[in-house]
């Protein structure tokens, strides 16, 4: 039996109330599917913790290189996960970003309001996702609109977050759209 991410999202929703986010809607919709449906399709959701630190050991290096303190240098960076699932590692990586650009914007310790308040900016510019599963695709457009506090609806990141393989040359459209403008303003 399959289950639809309007099902997996009423259930999280139910569980956890205001506190949902991208964890929550992995470990639910891993919970609602059967054993053999999740050993066939990977999927097993990453906790929060473990997102957290694969996301800061791949990314601050990055942020590192750039020593200018230009904001716009961090909405250079591309996060894309190529297996995203319900979008964990998308949600860390906009909250990392959006921590580093509004602290290049505002000063070295942003408070949360700033943060919250760039992270739009961010989503759009930074973070992309691909997965096989199109249930998990549509949780992680929520998980990453969860980010925003709703002001980014999950039909925005259609062309962000998609379904698609990547071993067989499947990618955002918006990522590519976006890597094809910034080589043209590199040359």
């Amino acid at each position: 039996m399959s289950v639809t991410a309007a099902e997996v999202l009423a259930e999280a929703t139910s569980r956890y109330g205001e506190d949902l986010d991208a964890e929550h809607l992995g470990e639910t919709y891993q919970s609602m599917i059967a054993m053999a449906e999740r050993n066939a399709g990977g999927v097993f959701y990453t906790p929060k913790p473990v997102a957290r630190a694969m996301t800061t050991f791949a990314l601050e290096q990055a942020i590192r290189q750039d020593g200018s303190g230009d904001p716009q240098r961090i909405l250079r960076i591309v996060a894309c996960d190529p297996s995203c699932g319900c979008g964990v590692f998308l949600a860390a990586a906009a909250r990392l970003l959006a921590t580093h650009y509004a602290g290049r914007l505002f000063g070295r310790q942003p408070s949360a309001a700033q943060v919250f308040a760039v992270m739009p900016t961010v989503v759009m510019w930074c973070v992309f996702g691909i997965d096989i599963d199109p249930v998990a695709v549509e949780l992680a457009r929520v998980a990453v609109c969860l980010e925003t506090g709703g002001t980014i609806p999950p039909d925005a990141l259609l062309r962000h977050i998609v379904c698609g393989n990547p071993l067989d040359g499947d990618s955002p459209p918006a990522m590519e759209e976006r890597l094809g403008r910034q080589e043209e303003t590199d040359d």
